[in-house]
């Protein structure tokens, strides 16, 4: 099942207490409130590592203190970049996921035909009122 092993991706960039919460997402049986709530999860995801080696300067080489601000400051950029693209990683396959949930996809389909019949019931009302209206 497809998506099982794509969950069991997910599951692996959490800590073990987020994925026994949602290890039981891959069954065909779950609400569509606890399908939501999961991938609001993870749509919001943002990681919580600081990505310390990618820093480029060692700090503690600087000979004073303005070329140690200007390092911190440059590591501090670098560290932003990493921590950005991770989570823009995470998200994506989140994206991809969720757009091939079957679970979601009926979902959307379910939410589609429902506004379709509002619609329809809409414009029966609008031409039931234009017929009254002439008489």
């Amino acid at each position: 099942h497809c998506w099982l092993l794509n969950a069991q991706c997910l599951i692996k960039l959490t800590t073990t207490v987020t994925a026994v919460l949602f290890c039981q997402l891959g069954k065909w049986i779950c609400t569509h409130e606890r399908v939501h709530v999961f991938y609001a999860y993870w749509q919001s995801f943002c990681t919580r590592k600081n990505f310390a080696w990618k820093e480029e300067f060692d700090t503690r080489q600087a000979s004073n203190r303005w070329e140690k601000r200007a390092m911190e400051k440059e590591n501090k950029k670098t560290r932003e970049k990493a921590r950005k693209e991770r989570n823009d990683l995470v998200r994506q396959l989140v994206a991809f996921v969720r757009k091939r949930d079957r679970r979601v996809q009926a979902h959307r389909k379910l939410v589609e035909e429902q506004n379709a019949e509002k619609i329809k019931k809409m414009e029966e009302l609008r031409r039931q009122q234009k017929l009254k209206q002439a008489k």
